[in-house]
């Protein structure tokens, strides 16, 4: 039998088992409880890592929560932008432990036209240093309830819950420790020994700094406000950097924070636009001051020339005149290749056929009337264009063009033209049966003469909406130099216009291969007839871009009567031919030419209104447009903020009175190739259209050292200068082009 004492022994010894086993299992139930350390949802996952494995008492820790979520997904910094909501952990941690705010990382600018958000896609490291008490004992157990939002086309909440236990002892560094540290090496600083100012008006905040010691400022930086609603996210900042020196621009929110902390402070995050390992971030802390204005600052980056062939405006250098000279010559020779005066040219050409067999010297006396026409024409235009840039206005190459009244008279001038070489009419009634021409409507008192110089002005006035090679480069060095170069330069370009028809009036024999004048010359004189007729097309069609449908129509009223009066005029002439006089229709001819010139000059009470193609003043409407998703208007601040995010750009410089650029346009620029290609590559495309006057157009093109269209700016990817193309384009140009922007 069993003694008593070995009973009590094998009881206490089955006690100690049982209590042995329930230890276990609760401290096994409880290990099982604990959350783990990587949670997996559907759109991101969640790791709560930490940079040491043993926690010394009193040590602090980082802890170290990585939300990552699938690609094209993001989601959000502690002031979300526009849209969104930031990420959040609450802790549940040991008596004593304290956890610190979260430490983010730089954010990025997420757009979601039209709104944008701040935030950031694939991993994002969330950094906390929580901090421990000297009697702290072990293990260590550290609970995180995780809440973020995650969103692409739509928004997902998504939670974790997380958890790390940690033994109490010697510090020991975790596997992940390496990881972390470089985590914190790369969080914003405080800036140091920066002299930084802040300033607002009721629509900007400016930034204003220097950086210690010469320092170069960064090549691009962008606000992000610690306060939500202070400034307008979506907006674009434009920023203007000189050495150390810097100026970023920022729009403000439309009902902005106003209470006085929110007004007299700013704190928040001043990031470079550099992508990579080298995107520094910077806090910022400073004082606001209010002002009744703002300066806004703008890129000054100077162009380069296509093909990597040196500064676009070369000629601004050493010997700068003579290549301005010279490229004003040639681009004035090449005009009269362009679709803008190749319509007029047929006037003096048809002249000097039907002149054939005048003496020489009255054809030789009508060559140098015609050149003189053209020069005295660029004299004041270059006088003009010097006159109102000294009274401050911005205006370029072909401003009359952008007057809407001027562009109705031309058409009308044109309409006229072209009934005249249909033989609607003649111009004088001693004229029948010859060629019509504009210099033939003489008599022997010498309006011959004058219409040879009109010739000339006539020329001029519809060569300026073009701009042909060489051309952009001449007219560009008029900008910085004084009076007596400009002249010089458009002295050269009237030149170039105006030689080729003078010379042949100076050598009538190059003329002897053209049949002698007579019937065939009608028939030609018709067939003329119909390139003016699509000139007064496009005319009219500039109207409408300029004003509006309303507008055209009243100027395609004015046209018809002009045709009427035409017709009356005519049927007057031949009456009088035939002596049955024809004074009726004569004086109904005059009244309704009075009537078409009334009509004509009617478009000026339309001068008020918005034009159809008109970019917002200040680009904060819209976005930047992609290949085959449409082209943004342009701003100075869009470009900034399309340049800032490591975009290529590329932007048309346009009018709709520049034939050229419709060619282009057409043959080059909407080419399904290029367009591909532009999409393939991320190409943002803005369209500054000059086609109304515009001064922060004219201001663009002047920084890229032109004040003539088309231009067209391609800015490179990885920054630097702008690189203009020609200006005839043919889609190989500006698929190289594209190539090269998009791999700088």
């Amino acid at each position: 039998m069993l003694s008593v004492s070995a009973v009590r022994t094998a009881c206490l010894a089955m006690l100690l088992a049982c209590a042995a086993f329930l230890f276990t299992g609760q401290v096994s139930a409880a290990d099982t409880s604990l959350p783990p350390a990587h949670v997996a949802t559907a759109h991101a996952s969640a790791d709560l890592t930490a940079n040491l494995s043993t926690v010394s008492p009193g040590q602090p820790l980082q802890v170290l929560l990585t939300v990552t979520s699938i690609p094209h997904w993001h989601t959000y910094w502690k002031n979300p932008g526009d849209v969104g909501l930031p990420t959040r952990i609450r802790w549940t941690l040991p008596d004593g432990v304290q956890a610190g705010e979260i430490q983010w990382p730089l954010p990025s600018r997420l757009p979601t036209p039209p709104l944008m958000s701040f935030g950031y896609e694939g991993a994002t490291p969330l950094l906390t240093t929580l901090t421990t008490p000297a009697t702290l004992q072990g293990p260590l157990v550290l609970r995180a309830s995780v809440r973020w939002l995650v969103c692409a086309e739509q928004c997902i909440p998504e939670t974790a819950e997380l958890a790390l236990s940690l033994p109490v002892g010697p510090a020991q560094p975790s596997l992940q420790a390496a990881g972390i540290a470089s985590v914190q090496g790369a969080l914003p600083l405080p800036v140091r020994d920066w002299q930084v100012s802040a300033q607002r008006d009721a629509k900007w905040l400016r930034l204003e700094g220097t950086l210690p010691g010469g320092q170069p400022a960064p090549a691009r930086l962008f606000l992000f406000p610690d306060q939500k609603g202070r400034i307008a996210p979506a907006a674009e900042q434009p920023y203007q950097h000189d050495g150390s020196h810097f100026m970023l621009a920022v729009p403000l929110a439309p009902a902005p924070v106003a209470d006085g902390a929110a007004d007299s402070a700013l704190n928040g995050l001043l990031v470079s636009g550099a992508q990579g390992p080298s995107r520094q971030g910077w806090l910022i802390a400073v004082p606001v001051g209010v002002v009744s204005s703002v300066q806004v600052p703008v890129d000054n980056g100077a162009p380069v020339a296509y093909g990597d062939s040196g500064a676009a405006g070369a000629a601004a250098g050493s010997g700068g005149l003579a290549l301005a000279l010279l490229f004003a010559f040639l681009g004035g020779l090449l005009l009269n290749l362009m679709p803008c005066v190749l319509p007029v040219l047929s006037l003096k050409v048809f002249a000097l056929i039907g002149d054939a067999g005048a003496p020489r010297a009255r054809s030789t006396w009508h060559g140098v009337l015609f050149l003189a026409g053209v020069l005295i024409s660029f004299w004041t235009l270059a006088g003009l264009l010097l006159a109102l840039k000294a009274a401050g206005a911005a205006v370029g190459w072909g401003f009359q063009l952008q007057s809407p009244v001027f562009v109705a008279l031309l058409a009308t001038l044109f309409a006229g033209l072209t009934l005249n070489f249909a033989g609607v009419f003649e111009l004088g009634t001693g004229v029948q049966g010859q060629a019509g021409q504009l210099e033939q409507a003489a008599s022997s008192r010498g309006s011959q003469a004058l219409g040879a110089f009109a010739s000339g002005v006539l020329t001029t006035l519809v060569a300026t909406p073009c701009t042909a090679p060489f051309l952009g480069a001449g007219i560009g060095y008029t900008l910085q130099q004084s009076a007596w170069q400009a002249v010089l330069v458009f002295t050269a370009m009237g030149l170039g216009v105006g030689l080729p028809v003078s010379l042949l009036a100076f050598f009538p024999q190059w003329l002897r291969r053209v049949p002698r004048p007579g019937a065939w010359m009608e028939t030609l004189r018709q067939i003329f007839a119909f390139p003016m007729l699509l000139t007064v097309v496009w005319l009219s069609w500039v109207l409408g871009r300029q004003l509006g449908a309303d507008a055209m129509a009243i100027l395609l009223v004015g046209l018809t009567l002009i045709t009427l009066a035409a017709w009356l005029y005519g049927r007057a002439q031949r009456a009088a031919v035939r002596g049955k006089g024809g004074r009726v229709s004569g004086a109904l001819a005059a009244l309704a030419l009075a009537g078409a010139v009334a009509l004509a000059t009617q478009v000026a009470v339309f001068g008020d209104a918005p034009s159809a193609t008109s970019a917002p003043a200040n680009g904060a409407a819209g976005t930047a447009g992609e290949a085959g998703q449409g082209w943004a208007p342009y701003s100075d601040a869009r470009l900034a903020a399309l340049r800032a995010q490591g975009r290529p750009v590329f932007v048309d410089f346009t009018a709709a009175w520049c034939l050229s650029c419709q060619v282009n346009k057409r043959t080059s620029l909407r080419a399904s190739a290029v367009t591909a290609r532009m999409h393939e590559l991320g190409v943002a495309t803005l369209e500054a259209d000059w086609t109304n006057s515009d001064p922060q157009i004219t201001a663009a093109l002047g920084r890229l050292q032109r004040n003539a269209v088309p231009v067209y700016a391609v800015y490179p990817k990885g920054g630097g200068a702008p690189v203009l193309l020609p200006e005839v384009l043919t889609p190989g140009i500006v698929i190289d082009a594209l190539e090269r922007a998009a791999h700088s």
